[in-house]
């Protein structure tokens, strides 16, 4: 499991199911199993780890691990990735985006703090910025 600086990473799978994820991050994270616990009793399990920052990656979507946040199991929530936009929801401390996505005129319309990334992390956004992810993740070929 890596630690750097002093981090562990542990991933909560709400699921059984496979996934690009779940096949290359299981050997190299602590993967565990929420599939079929319900809410209160999952944030139990995650408080009981002592988690400091927790992470949904679905945002509001199937899946999403939101209302296991709602009872608010780890002192730092944040969202990434599942939903670009704000969820305005009490318990969601911060949402990690960019100026594309999120510009800096329209915080004001988040309830979240927003951590920006100084490139644009959206697949084939059309922003013109030099990072280069597009070309890195995908071509035409690979549809």
């Amino acid at each position: 499991m890596p630690r750097v600086a002093n981090v562990q990473v542990v991933c909560y799978a709400l699921t059984d199911q496979t996934s690009w994820w779940r096949d290359n991050i299981t050997s190299t994270v602590v993967v565990k199993s929420l599939t079929k616990v319900d809410h209160p009793d999952a944030a139990a399990a995650i408080r009981a780890d002592r988690i400091d920052v927790l992470i949904d990656l679905n945002g509001l979507t199937e899946g999403s691990g939101l209302g296991i946040m709602a009872h608010r199991p780890a002192p730092v929530q944040a969202t990434f990735l599942g939903y670009v936009g704000t969820l305005n929801v009490p318990y969601v401390d911060y949402i990690f985006t960019d100026a594309v996505i999120s510009p800096p005129e329209l915080s004001s319309c988040y309830s979240e703090h927003m951590v920006r990334s100084h490139v644009c992390f959206v697949h084939g956004c059309g922003c013109g910025c030099s990072c280069g992810l597009a070309a890195r993740f995908y071509s035409r070929a690979e549809g």
